[in-house]
Formats: C-alpha cells, sequence, structure tokens
C-alpha cells in the first residue's frame, strides 16, 4: 500500500512538473491602447528611415507590471519577451491587424527570473535590476542585470528565461551598485555583443562610448563614436545580419527625452574597433517617445525589416510602457 501510495505521488509530482514546465509563470491581465506616431500630426506615418506600423501603451495592476527593458520577438513576431528592472520576465501573444501592423497583445505570463541558487533575484537587494536579453544560437539566452552586475544564462521553456541559470562572464569595469552596466545585448555572428550607458573613454578621435564583444574566451573592449550627448541603451542585430541597431537615450529636466535609433556596419564592430552609427530615426516629443530600453528586429516573409523598441516606465506613473512597431525603409 505504502509502495502505490508513493508511486502516485510521484506520478502527480512529474505531471505537476510537466504542466508547470509546459505553462512558466502566471497569467497575467494587459491593457492595451492604440498610440500614433506623432499624436499632433495623425496622418504623420513616416519617421527618418522608419515607417510606422503601430504602437501600444501598456497597462496592467499587477503590482509586478512596469519597467519593461530588454525585448525579444519570438516565434517569427508571434511573441514578445521582456525583462523588468524589478527581476520579472513577461511574454505576451503579439497580434497584428489585417494590414499587419501591430494592435494588440493576448495571453500574456509574468514570472520571477531565478539566481544561481533557484530562488528569485528580486529577493536578494541590489540583484533584480535585469536590462537586456539575447538569443543565442542553441536557443538559450542571456539576460544582463545593473547594480549587482552579472550576465546569467537561460534555458528558454515557452518563451520564458526558466529555472535554475548558470553564470555567463561578465566584463569588467562597472561600479558596482551603479545602473552603468550592460543595457543592451545582442548575439553577433563574432560574438556576444554588450553596450553599456554609463562607460566612456577617450580614443583618439575624443569621448567614445564604451562596449564589450565575447569573443567566446573573454570579453574585449569595442567603442562606439557618440553623438550629442546620447548614450547606448540597447542593441539587436538586424536579421540579415549586416548590421546592430543600436539606441540611444538622453534625458534631461530642461530638454526632456530624446532618442536615436542608427545602425552600425557588422564589420565594424570587433575587439578594439570603432564603429560609426548611420542615423534611422530620431525621436523627440511631440513623436511618440519615452523612456526606451528595449530593441528587437525580425524579417517578415515578404522580405521586410521590423524593428519593435519597448519603453520602462521606472514604475513610475508620470511614464509609460509602450511598445512600437516600425518598418526599415530606407
Amino acid at each position: 500500500m505504502r509502495h502505490t501510495v508513493l508511486s502516485m505521488a510521484t506520478a502527480f509530482l512529474v505531471t505537476f512538473t510537466a504542466l508547470a514546465s509546459a505553462e512558466p509563470g502566471e497569467p497575467l491581465s494587459v491593457e492595451t491602447a492604440p498610440e500614433r506616431l506623432n499624436p499632433e500630426a495623425p496622418d504623420l506615418e513616416r519617421l527618418g528611415a522608419l515607417a510606422w506600423r503601430g504602437g501600444l501603451r501598456l497597462t496592467s495592476n499587477h503590482l509586478e507590471f512596469g519597467g519593461l527593458s530588454g525585448l525579444l520577438i519570438l516565434e517569427e513576431g508571434r511573441k514578445l519577451l521582456a525583462v523588468t528592472d524589478r527581476g520579472s520576465w513577461i511574454t505576451a501573444k503579439l497580434i497584428y491587424d489585417s494590414q499587419g501592423w501591430l494592435a494588440s497583445l493576448e495571453d500574456a505570463r509574468i514570472g520571477p527570473l531565478l539566481d544561481l541558487h533557484g530562488t528569485p533575484v528580486a529577493s536578494t537587494s541590489g540583484a533584480s535590476d535585469a536590462e537586456a536579453l539575447a538569443l543565442l544560437p542553441n536557443g538559450d539566452v542571456l539576460v544582463s542585470f545593473e547594480r549587482k552586475h552579472r550576465v546569467l544564462r537561460y534555458a528558454l521553456i515557452d518563451g520564458a528565461p526558466s529555472g535554475v541559470p548558470t553564470a555567463f562572464a561578465t566584463p569588467r569595469g562597472h561600479p558596482e551598485g551603479s545602473n552603468e552596466g550592460l543595457e543592451g545585448l545582442a548575439e553577433l555572428p563574432n560574438g556576444v555583443l554588450g553596450v553599456s550607458e554609463g562607460l566612456t573613454g577617450q580614443g583618439p578621435f575624443g569621448k567614445t562610448s564604451i562596449g564589450f564583444l565575447w569573443t567566446g574566451e573573454a570579453w574585449a573592449e569595442t567603442a562606439f563614436r557618440p553623438r550629442d550627448d546620447l548614450a547606448p541603451v540597447g542593441a539587436a542585430p538586424l536579421p540579415d545580419n549586416s548590421g546592430v541597431l543600436l539606441l540611444e537615450r538622453h534625458w534631461s529636466r530642461i530638454g526632456g527625452i530624446r532618442v536615436r535609433l542608427s545602425r552600425v556596419p557588422m564589420g565594424s564592430v570587433t575587439p578594439g574597433g570603432m564603429s560609426e552609427a548611420v542615423e534611422l530615426a530620431f525621436f523627440r516629443p511631440p513623436i511618440v517617445a519615452d523612456n526606451y530600453e528595449g530593441v528587437a528586429a525580425r524579417r517578415t516573409q515578404d522580405g521586410e525589416t521590423l524593428i519593435y523598441i519597448v519603453s520602462d516606465d521606472n514604475f513610475n506613473i508620470l511614464q509609460r510602457n509602450l511598445l512600437v512597431m516600425f518598418a526599415i525603409e530606407e
């Protein structure tokens, strides 16, 4: 009898584990409201080299919803994955209208990112600030964190970083406790690119923004020539491997928010190299803009390159979580 009870308990545990693995996290109710490229010019559908393909303001009553930072677009554009400042991951199904424009989200879920001991990163002070995502060729995902600077590698299960991660090498040079860590990650043909908002250096042509390139053995510095006072906050590979999307941002009380999206040629992102970014679009109100931090790109079956950008509201009622979509039309 005891053997039968133990067998039933084991079977129940296996079944429960399988169900939990199939649907990680918990359901999340997210409300969406449409955004225009420029509310003051409703017919505007182009910004620089980008064509507007729809935007959404995302809100939820869930206490852990907000602070959206890193972004991946998975399953040929059908699923979104983001990480947050409070150590959560969020997934959702992306819904498009008949013209292929971004229309809404469905089936959203939220769950905790775990640390190396299997406990939520949010349970340790200063350890929850997840900032960036990169999808590796084997299907695993990297997540970078600020304040307690580190990079962790997770298995991707049903589109979510799941289970106990493994440690990934972390570049040095970030002051512990600061928010100058890796704000952007991108898997490239020659390694993993990490970009930092706060680290700068002095090169032969003046001030540079310092990034890092993981070559498989070590992190090497790589540099970007900054323009104005904008700093890198996000990066994503272009789907044809021709270059890297670089998201730069600056905010001030007087000037407000300013954001630039640029393309960096793939060949210039090398250890010790200096990259020149080519501007695709510049965002400044009344153009729809907020604290943009995450960027991702994909290629459609028709050969169109779509770009998605997400903003971080810092859990502040005066800011917004935005998700916007563009097509490159140069």
